[in-house]
């Protein structure tokens, strides 16, 4: 044993005091006088500085305490005091274990047990805390000391049976659900057939009946019901809880391939019918009634479905793209067309708005006779791009038809005010003023002629010969009069023979005119010369 350090030196007194106990001590043991030699060593024992001598001592006195006086109580103070300065020694473990259970001491005898239990090997250990947390719970009868004792068997040997199943029976008798689960789990581990169905069908219940656990619950009976499909009790187990969980995947893979899709609906309606369940979460099980019903090939349904989420949500423009074609399917025009209107309160790219807004004219024109909300649909398509001809055409025709005058000048108005393309600005200002004409606007047509006229002089003037020779390209393919296109024909072709020196495409301008103006153009002949 090694010496430790004294911590302090002997008083004065203290050394006086341990020579008188040193001279007493052979007096009294040769009168026989056991008390006191008992109290004199134990009192030598607090006095000296050695921690070996102090064992001696203890263990001297705890023995004459046995032998001499039958002092059970005193002579466990000394050997206790023994293992307190040398906790191994393996002699006062010895004696303590057998004083403890003579006297029926239970809780001390588990206490100087594990301290021999450290002593051993850890390989050692499982077996003997094994006997120990037998014998709290046979002896001791306190469930949370047999548990510390099982849990420590099981940090020596993991798989320790008897372990896992003394703590499940402790567990369950003190309610502790969670822990109780936890060495289930580790059961399950261990087992297989018959004895792993059964403990699936116990944890199953803590984590569904005890611990409100779905996810634990649903996993465990999906598991279980790998023992037997038919099982209805479990498919009961597993649908409960992944309704409870809000799994509708997990549901559905569930369900589908068992040709329960009527059974899925029902769930997912019956859900739908929460009044506590978030919107969104009722619109997002409506998209999948809808889903399902499409499957089932009843289209009917699921246009129910997709109107229950607008009830929810009227600018769901999601319900709305999955109604339009099932709207037109059965010719409902007027609901393609509120439909329509959602996707277009919602639609921000120019090409997808133009498409549905042509759409959305076409199905008030010719589905529901509704030529005005036409007009305004193809208006507002004509604002986003006025270059598609087809657009205009109709934006003049349905307003010539309804007599919105001004719906359309005030369309071509502004739309003349944002376009920068000199060719376009030609077109648009040449069909507004053939529109102002035909209506009896002669003033203004005259306006917007002259406004054509006026840009080609300031192209001109300023040299600018491509926008020039652009307008002019434009004018000809809108221009009706002949001997207006024919002087147009002449300037294009002096254009490119002159200021732009495109001589190759000059020659082709000068032989259209002989074309559509025949051979008598003698000044074509003479330019082509």
């Amino acid at each position: 044993m090694e010496e430790p350090v004294s911590i302090r030196e002997l008083t004065e007194e203290e050394r006086h005091r341990l020579r008188e106990i040193e001279e007493s001590i052979p007096k009294f043991e040769s009168q026989k006088r056991w008390s006191d030699l008992t109290k004199a060593l134990i009192a030598k024992a607090e006095l000296v500085p050695g921690v070996e001598e102090k064992v001696a001592l203890y263990t001297q006195a705890a023995t004459i305490y046995l032998e001499r006086s039958a002092n059970q109580v005193e002579a466990i103070k000394c050997l206790e005091m023994v293992l307190e300065l040398d906790p191994a020694n393996l002699r006062a473990i010895t004696q303590l274990k057998e004083l403890y259970e003579k006297r029926r001491d239970w809780e001390k005898l588990l206490r100087v047990l594990e301290r021999e239990t450290m002593l051993l090997d850890p390989g050692d250990r499982a077996l003997r805390y094994a006997e120990m947390a037998q014998l709290a719970t046979e002896k001791l009868r306190k469930p949370e000391a047999s548990i510390d004792l099982w849990r420590k068997v099981l940090e020596y040997e993991p798989d320790h049976r008897e372990a896992l199943g003394a703590l499940a029976s402790l567990y369950e008798k003190m309610r502790d659900w969670r822990a109780l689960a936890e060495v289930i789990e580790k059961q399950c581990d261990l087992a297989s057939g018959e004895e792993l169905k059964q403990l699936l069908g116990k944890l199953g219940s803590v984590y569904g009946e005890k611990l409100n656990d779905d996810e634990g619950a649903a996993r465990v009976y999906e598991q279980l019901l790998t023992f037997d499909p038919e099982d209805k009790r479990i498919q009961e187990q597993l649908k409960r809880r992944y309704v409870a969980l809000r799994a509708w995947d997990r549901l559905e893979a569930f369900l589908e391939p068992a040709g329960k899709t009527d059974e899925l609906i029902k769930i997912y309606e019956r859900e739908v019918g929460n009044k506590e369940l978030p919107r969104g979460e009722q619109i997002a099980l409506l998209f999948r009634i809808a889903r399902l019903w499409l499957a089932q090939g009843k289209p009917d349904r699921a246009i129910k479905a997709y109107e229950k989420v607008l009830e929810l949500d009227p600018e769901h423009v999601e319900a709305a793209v999955a109604l339009s074609p099932l709207y037109e399917e059965v010719g409902d025009w007027k609901k393609v067309a509120n439909v329509y209107e959602i996707r277009l309160r919602h639609l921000e790219r120019p090409e997808e708005r133009i498409q549905l807004l042509q759409e959305a004219a076409r199905i008030y024109e010719e589905k529901l006779k509704q030529s005005e909300l036409a007009l305004g649909k193809f208006i507002e398509a004509f604002v986003l791009d006025p270059s598609i001809d087809f657009l205009r055409e109709n934006v003049q025709r349905l307003g010539e038809l309804l007599k919105k005058w001004d719906s359309v000048v005030e369309a071509y108005t502004k739309v003349l005010s944002t376009v920068e393309e000199a060719s376009l600005q030609v077109v648009l200002r040449f069909e507004l003023g053939g529109f102002l004409w035909k209506i009896g606007r002669i003033d203004e047509a005259i306006a917007a002629y002259r406004a054509i006229v006026e840009l080609d002089a300031l192209y001109e003037q300023s040299a600018r010969h491509a926008e020039l020779l652009e307008t002019i390209e434009r004018r000809l393919e809108i221009e009706g009069d002949p001997e207006t296109r024919r002087s147009l024909a002449y300037r294009k072709a002096a254009l490119l023979a002159g200021p732009l020196d495109r001589l190759v495409e000059a020659i082709e301008a000068y032989q259209q005119i002989m074309t559509e103006w025949g051979d008598e153009e003698i000044e074509a002949y003479a330019a082509l010369e």
